[in-house]
């Protein structure tokens, strides 16, 4: 294995991530499943941000990786909802738009962690994944101390 896969692994928790893939393009759904599925990840799809939605109503996830431009409800507006509703879930937004302006809006809108250009390569994207699970532990174990 390599260093950066240990390194990926190692950011799974022990009970490993849940990641939410919410895409209204279904070769970009399993894209993401295929790419960290080798690395303990368990991968959620949705098709549509109300399916996000009953996903994240029903169990806990700690990333949602969204695309920008979906029907009905945006990217952006997914995530900001996603934020209310689990707090502790890192949200990654996708856009393939060069409007940097409306994107910027929507990372401010939502406390979007990241947003990524869409496409991108494999190995951009798990360094994507991988900092935000290691951002999420470190917010998770900081406010563990902070409890003591």
């Amino acid at each position: 294995m390599s260093d950066f896969a240990t390194s990926l692994a190692a950011a799974a928790a022990a009970s490993g991530p849940t990641l939410l893939r919410v895409d209204d393009e279904p070769s970009a759904l399993g894209a993401l499943r295929r790419l960290v599925r080798a690395h303990g990840h368990q991968v959620l799809q949705a098709s549509c941000a109300a399916d996000a939605l009953s996903l994240v109503a029903a169990r806990p996830v700690d990333l949602v990786v969204s695309d920008r431009r979906m029907p009905v409800m945006d990217g952006a507006s997914l995530l900001e909802a996603v934020r209310l509703r689990q707090p502790g879930a890192v949200p990654i937004l996708l856009t393939g738009d060069a409007a940097i302006g409306s994107t910027v809006a929507a990372i401010n809108r939502g406390e979007i962690h990241r947003y990524t250009a869409n496409p991108c390569d494999d190995q951009d994207r798990l360094l994507v994944v991988r900092d935000a699970l290691l951002r999420r532990g470190l917010a998770q174990q900081n406010a563990r101390l902070l409890a003591l």
